[in-house]
């Protein structure tokens, strides 16, 4: 299993789910692992989360209650804080074909997942994410010490 702590920093992770089951088990997994959950159920409070809080990574629902996830992934793409650094992986438990994989990569997304999601395949994969990220993190930082 991936330890989500670097440098003694956990993971931050906020995930963006009106399910409350789906965040609850998706949270169980990560906070063992030595990640930070933030938690969100529409797609403003995405917004508001990610860019006052900064996440390393964002996991975000398709389907939320008052903007749909593709709209939230663009906007947090287009904000200054988020921009491309900030992995977002897209989750639905709706149709999960082509069209829909193809619209969350242009939307800006680093991965789609369908629920439930397998957790086997889910954590190598945002272990590596957030391991890009925080390399990018460094190089920008003048010193090579990870800021907040």
């Amino acid at each position: 299993m991936p330890n989500f702590t670097f440098d003694g920093i956990p993971t931050r992770v906020l995930i963006g789910n009106d399910q409350e089951w789906s965040v609850r088990s998706v949270e169980s997994v990560l906070v063992p692992l030595g990640c930070e959950v933030l938690r969100a159920f529409t797609g403003q409070q995405v917004i508001d989360v990610a860019t006052r809080m900064q996440p390393d990574l964002v996991l975000l629902d398709t389907q939320l209650p008052d903007i749909h996830g593709f709209e939230v992934c663009r906007r947090l793409r287009s904000d200054a804080v988020i921009g491309v650094a900030t992995p977002i992986v897209m989750t639905t438990s709706g149709p999960s074909g082509r069209a829909q994989r193809l619209e969350a990569l242009r939307a800006g997304a680093w991965d789609f997942l369908a629920e439930p999601v397998d957790v086997d395949l889910l954590l190598p994969r945002l272990a590596t994410f957030v391991e890009a990220r925080r390399s990018l993190q460094r190089q920008r930082q003048p010193d090579g010490v990870l800021g907040g």
